[in-house]
């Protein structure tokens, strides 16, 4: 077991005997609880937001009281956390251009939602249902209504689509492939999309990924730089998956366009170009899936063009 593990099961044995103290409370829709740490009162419900007072706040002063940023952290790193925590308790530290730091905070943040979640829910208490919509997008609870509905198409004989895709709320990557990478890039897709998705309403069509750097979040053609290629290329990057999937000389290749232009991505072989354009192209399937349930219709224009210039086939979107 690794540290970040450990602090995960730490963590969570914590919010479960956090949930059980206050379980009556809950039970009356009172989501407000006392722990004892930091300025000491936190809606466990609250994901969205303000920092202040949300279940990221009560995570972020957990780490630091019981001395868990301090056994994953860079001493760097450490040192930036410690001022927040001291000089902006309401806020919470995330790394400038960390990456492997970046995904261990996201596992831990992601682990706590769920955990909470699964803890209210089996105590029969009903929670706010952007919680639980939250919870449903990041596949940390099942949607048990589109379940049903699921069961109660296929006894009518309807039709869903081609991936049996019928709840615009499951996690997509559990469905649209069986290749490992090509479910770690899902999983990443729709965790950055969840996390941008009030940006999205807005018009910033967006991700801040790497460095702090903003990549399309959908197809266009013209320049790499910044594009929703170059996105993925980062997501083979950090997850390893050139070194799982490519030659060595196009892993090289990556390594090189991270240090040399991070913005584009890298000059591949004809093997490589083959193989990043499946990737790209079954993740654009993701993302015209995801624009389609979310109701995200400033993209739909620049889809659609996707989707005819290429002939794909799929429905346009409306």
């Amino acid at each position: 077991m690794d540290k970040i593990d450990k602090i995960i099961n730490d963590l969570e044995k914590f919010l479960e005997t956090l949930i059980e103290k206050n379980k009556n409370s809950l039970k009356e829709g009172r989501f407000i609880v006392r722990p004892g740490i930091a300025y000491d009162r936190f809606d466990i419900t609250a994901f969205e937001g303000s920092y202040d007072g949300s279940l990221s706040g009560l995570v972020h002063h957990y780490l630091y009281e019981k001395g868990h940023y301090k056994k994953f952290l860079p001493a760097a790193e450490f040192k930036k956390c410690e001022k927040i925590v001291k000089n902006e308790p309401e806020g919470i530290y995330g790394p400038e251009d960390d990456e492997s730091v970046q995904r261990a905070l996201d596992e831990i943040h992601g682990t706590a939602a769920g955990v909470v979640g699964r803890k209210l829910l089996s105590l029969k208490i009903k929670i706010p249902d952007d919680f639980k919509e939250h919870l449903i997008n990041i596949g940390a609870i099942e949607n048990l209504d589109s379940k049903k509905e699921k069961v109660t198409k296929k006894k009518d004989n309807s039709t869903t689509t081609s991936e049996g895709l019928d709840s615009k709320n499951k996690p997509y990557y559990v469905y649209l492939s069986n290749n490992p990478e090509q479910k770690i890039i899902y999983q990443e897709l729709h965790k950055l999309f969840t996390s941008h998705l009030s940006l999205f309403k807005s018009g910033i069509l967006a991700v801040n990924y790497y460095k702090n750097y903003d990549f399309l979040i959908y197809p266009t053609d013209g320049s790499y730089k910044c594009s929703f290629y170059t996105l993925i290329h980062h997501i083979l990057f950090n997850h390893k998956i050139y070194e799982k999937a490519f030659s060595d000389t196009n892993l090289e290749k990556a390594k090189k366009a991270m240090k040399v232009d991070p913005l584009s991505p890298p000059a591949l072989d004809d093997e490589g170009n083959s193989k990043m354009d499946e990737y790209v192209n079954d993740s654009i399937y993701f993302v015209y899936l995801y624009c389609r349930d979310k109701k995200l219709n400033n993209v739909f224009v620049d889809i659609n063009k996707h989707i005819e210039n290429y002939s794909l086939g799929w429905p346009l979107l409306e």
